[in-house]
């Protein structure tokens, strides 16, 4: 699956993005040439170093949370379903005296579990996590663009943790403040590659896993295979015509 490939690739290019702001203030020249004064200045929180990448880790176990409960579910109940398969296809046979309706609903007791499954992960990610992290990741690029550029670290700092730290809600807003075109660059390069790589294959995977339970479903009801094909062959359009939508330059 593409987000368990995420859980580690989002981690080390995050990571990699928001060094220069993390950290950036350890090897910092010091321009002041005059005598230092004693301050017992609190500095905010956002600036402590490490709390970054800390955050980030924390965040891989928070999206764990939302969405490896699916991956348990595909991997226990998918299985159990196909070793039953056979035995629910001789039943179904017996009750039906169908070889195609058998077939279907045998296909049927496999398809639903992984489309239920496949739903949860997929939906739940596409939906919550990656449009969490990735807001995340745009932020730290543009962030450590400006502090490169001049922008104090700890005003960079703060608004890196605070997207790290958002809720997590269906379809959030994006918070990255691209003031520059080489910044508004970033970020629209960001949501290409996040388009390319996760989203249109995985609104495919979820449509493959769709499209084979409406097949088996239409089978098992009509025993028609002929119509069964032509189902599969609607839905699967509709999941490609989906998956095509959201790349970089689609029209709608």
């Amino acid at each position: 699956m593409h987000t368990t490939v995420r859980a580690f690739t989002s981690l080390a290019a995050t990571l990699a993005a928001v060094g220069a702001v993390t950290f950036g203030g350890i090897a910092a020249p010091d321009t002041d040439r005059s005598l230092p004064s004693v301050s017992h200045e609190v500095r905010p929180a956002a600036v402590i170093t490490g709390e970054i990448p800390l955050t980030v880790i924390s965040n891989q176990f928070l999206y764990c949370s939302i969405i490896c409960p699916y991956f348990l579910q595909f991997a226990t109940t998918v299985p159990i379903a196909a070793v039953q398969s056979p035995g629910v296809f001789v039943s179904a046979y017996g009750a039906t005296g169908s070889v195609p309706t058998s077939f279907g609903v045998a296909a049927h007791s496999v398809t639903h579990p992984a489309y239920a499954a496949t739903t949860g992960i997929i939906v739940n990610d596409l939906i919550k996590v990656l449009p969490r992290a990735q807001n995340a990741l745009a932020v730290a690029v543009v962030e450590a663009m400006k502090t490169a550029g001049g922008q104090d670290l700890d005003t960079g700092r703060t608004r890196i943790l605070d997207a790290l730290n958002a809720p997590i809600t269906p379809n959030p807003p994006s918070t990255a403040i691209a003031t520059t075109d080489s910044q508004v660059a970033a970020v629209e390069g960001i949501n290409a590659g996040s388009a390319v790589v996760f989203q249109a294959p995985e609104w495919l995977l979820l449509g493959a896993t769709e499209t084979a339970e409406a097949a088996a479903t239409e089978l098992a009801t009509t025993g028609d295979i002929d119509s069964a094909r032509a189902v599969g062959e609607a839905h699967a359009t509709y999941w490609v015509n989906l998956s095509q939508s959201v790349l970089p330059g689609a029209t709608g």
